[in-house]
């Protein structure tokens, strides 16, 4: 027996319509009680009907109203009218009472009537046979009247289950599953509607809706509940909560009694949902309210399905809005949904992916690229922001894109969703500074600049003072880059030369006049690491103010060659006569 645990118990809900509360019915069977008591031998007449909570047999009508000694509600198997209602026989008690039993189409005992004899008269037998006559007729009415019951609420349930599927069309509609809780409780009065889900990305169904809010429900939906929604052949299952195995709930725990209606909620293969009735009085679920449930569950399913269809195109439609709350600099706030967003797109972050920030020259060239992405990946992660395009893709198809002719700062790979912010900015940076650095037109990898990133702490070091950066100063920006190029190719001319896109003899004639400037020997390997350090930190601290590098407090700037001095110019004398006819 499955146990519910909660924090408070519930307050009492008011009970649903009664049943005679129709004018119609209330004077159809009122006119068969007084045609009963106007029996010769019958002082009186009553109606006794069946309710659930708790279980027993309540007056409904006399005749005639004022009657005495009338006694108000009888259990199973008590007095005359209990007994004739648990044995499903008329049954005679002491004294003047005599009680016929209300049989159902369904052989169910829907009501007892009891007739009161007259003093010294005994019931003849044409009185008891009018009386079951009687009773049959009570029984269609009593049926006629809960069917019209029934079809009413299930006519208000289609006129809901319409409008709350006009109104899942809208995405935004969070209130659409708390509409169909609210239909429970209304249907089945005195009791409490939740709905349970489980997306994708979650392990256990989630409480997404519940009315009335009497106590607190369970998150999670109980495994046992569970498993009897998905019990063979489907439908739905009833289970009585509130008791565990052994009987005696341990100490401190408030627990909840009563009977659960658990239906699935038609959802598709990789989703799927509950919708639970509890009700807390020990009851049994008749296949009218099983019959409701059902259809108010396939009304959850509905507004669920719209939900996910519209979720879905909004997402498909609109992938740049992923990618920039992937990149976004706050972070990602829940990674397990940021995967099952990005699944949804058809992609899988857990795989090796870069951020690429790509500079084209012009919009045609940037619009080429944002084309081509968008065909090698469905729903492709990519936006394009004038002649800049900002993607996520897979590391193994960096090399199968077309790239040529444009600037391309690349991350590291990811396979984290909280490392894409940080990822966006390495590759802003590789395609900033490696643009200033290595020039237009190609990849650049924030992998090879991280040489120039340890610079700053060597300069804080002391790099700045050696003579080595000193001399650094005397050398032009193209002659630089000459010779970081051949010092990165450890001095093999002919790689420095392809590199440079340069001829070898050209390369040679550079590096004789850097030398010259320099007062080293190039040839030297022993010199190559100090002035491979000196020469990076002297292009990094030229680039710093263009760049917006920061290469550590109190960083002297290279001194500057002394400035050509201003030529000499003589001033002729103005005469105020000429000044003034100029």
């Amino acid at each position: 027996m499955t146990t519910l645990h909660t924090n408070s118990q519930p307050r009492a809900v008011p009970a649903g319509r009664a049943i005679g509360s129709n004018p119609r019915f209330e004077g159809t069977v009122r006119r068969m009680l007084t045609a009963l008591a106007a029996l010769p031998e019958c002082a009186s007449a009553t109606l006794y009907t069946h309710e659930q909570d708790p279980d027993r047999y309540v007056l409904r009508m006399a005749a005639p109203s004022e009657c005495a000694a009338v006694r108000h509600a009888y259990a199973p198997g008590e007095g005359p009218i209990g007994i004739a209602a648990l044995r499903r026989k008329p049954a005679r008690g002491r004294g003047r009472l005599y009680a016929v039993p209300i049989l159902s189409a369904r052989e169910r005992v829907a009501g007892v009537i009891g007739l009161v004899a007259r003093p010294s008269r005994a019931l003849s037998r044409q009185a008891v046979l009018f009386t079951a006559t009687v009773a049959q007729s009570i029984s269609c009415a009593l049926e006629c009247e809960q069917l019209r019951d029934i079809a009413r609420k299930h006519a208000e349930l289609l006129d809901a289950l319409e409008r709350l599927t006009r109104g899942a069309s809208n995405s935004n509609d969070a209130g659409a599953l708390d509409s169909v809780a609210r239909l429970g409780p209304w249907m089945i009065a005195g009791t409490t509607c939740a709905v349970y889900v489980r997306e994708r990305h979650q392990a256990g169904l989630h409480l997404v809706a519940a009315s009335p809010s009497l106590y607190p429900l369970p998150p999670i939906c109980p495994d046992a509940l569970v498993r009897a929604s998905r019990r063979e052949g489907g439908g739905a299952g009833q289970v009585r909560i509130g008791q565990h195995d052994s009987g005696t709930p341990p100490a401190g725990d408030v627990h909840s009694m009563g009977t659960v209606l658990v239906t699935p909620i038609p959802l598709d293969a990789e989703r799927d949902g509950v919708l639970l009735i509890l009700d807390h009085r020990s009851r049994r679920f008749s296949v009218d309210d099983v019959a409701l449930v059902e259809r108010l569950a396939q009304t959850a399913g509905i507004v669920l399905r719209n939900r996910h269809l519209c979720d879905l195109a909004d997402e498909r439609a609109r992938p740049e809005v992923f990618l920039w709350e992937t990149l976004d600099p706050i972070g990602v706030a829940d990674p397990a949904r940021t995967l099952a967003h990005a699944r949804r797109l058809g992609h899988d972050l857990l795989r090796p992916h870069v951020v690429l920030v790509a500079s084209a020259r012009t919009h045609a060239q940037a619009e080429q690229l944002h084309g081509h992405i968008l065909t090698e990946e469905r729903n492709g992660l990519v936006n394009n922001l004038g002649t800049r395009v900002v993607a996520i893709v897979p590391a193994h198809r960096l090399s199968e894109m077309a790239l040529d002719g444009l600037s391309v700062g690349v991350s590291r790979p990811c396979t984290d969703p909280e490392r894409y912010p940080t990822a966006y900015r390495d590759a802003q940076e590789a395609l900033d500074i490696g643009t200033k650095l290595f020039g237009t037109g190609r990849i650049i990898s924030i992998e090879e600049l991280e040489s120039y990133r340890l610079i700053p702490a060597f300069m804080k070091g002391g790099l700045t003072e050696t003579r080595d950066y000193q001399l650094m100063a005397r050398v032009p920006d193209d002659l630089l880059k000459t010779l970081e190029v051949y010092l990165d190719a450890g001095g093999n001319a002919t790689r420095a030369a392809k590199q440079l896109f340069l001829h070898r003899n050209t390369l040679r004639q550079r590096l004789d006049r850097i030398a010259t400037l320099l007062g080293v020997d190039l040839a030297a390997s022993e010199r190559w690491l100090p002035l491979q350090l000196a020469v990076k930190a002297a292009r990094l601290t030229r680039l710093a103010p263009t760049a917006g590098l920061y290469v550590g407090d109190g960083v002297p700037e290279p001194p500057l060659a002394p400035a050509a001095p201003a030529p000499h110019v003589e001033l002729a004398e103005v005469s105020p006569r000429a000044h003034g006819s100029a």
